[in-house]
């Protein structure tokens, strides 16, 4: 799309679980920033309860951003499409509650980002494979249920 930045792969990542966005954050090599500053002050608490230091992380072959709920994922989209920003992947829990759920927030995804690649990551699927086809496009999506392997998420990715 002309007028986008694409350097490398840009991915959004809403799960209310801090736990996983923890995993999500060490997985793909993110520092801290990844996080929003509410995300990561319960991060650097959880951290902490688990009394181990924090390791460096290597420099990631792509940018991501971390958030807890759906609401927070459309207002990061929407002012990274402002500043010229492709997000190309979005890994979504399907159930974020209180505010939207993950398919909720694909539609609004796609919506800013018709290309973006939508991976819910969910120990639920809450909707018909019909409902996700009509809402998101047929073979637009992919399901990942959790408990998920580190590789599962990596083959994802370019």
């Amino acid at each position: 799309v002309a007028g986008l930045n694409i350097i490398h792969p840009y991915i959004l990542i809403a799960d209310d679980d801090y736990e996983m966005l923890e995993r999500y954050r060490l997985l793909l090599g993110l520092p801290d920033e990844a996080c929003s500053s509410s995300t990561l002050d319960k991060l650097d608490d959880f951290i902490s309860s688990l009394g181990e230091p924090e390791e460096s992380t290597p420099e990631a072959p792509w940018e991501a951003t971390l958030v807890e709920q759906g609401f927070d994922a459309i207002h990061t989209a929407t002012q990274a499409k402002q500043q010229g920003t492709s997000i190309t992947h979005a890994f979504l829990d399907m159930r974020m509650p209180p505010g939207m759920d993950g398919l909720q927030t694909a539609a609004r995804l796609r919506e800013l980002y018709p290309q973006i690649k939508i991976i819910f990551v969910s120990a639920y699927i809450d909707h018909s494979t019909e409902e996700m086809d009509r809402v998101l496009g047929k073979a637009h999506w992919h399901f990942l249920q959790k408990p998920f392997k580190d590789e599962d998420i990596l083959k994802l990715l370019p």
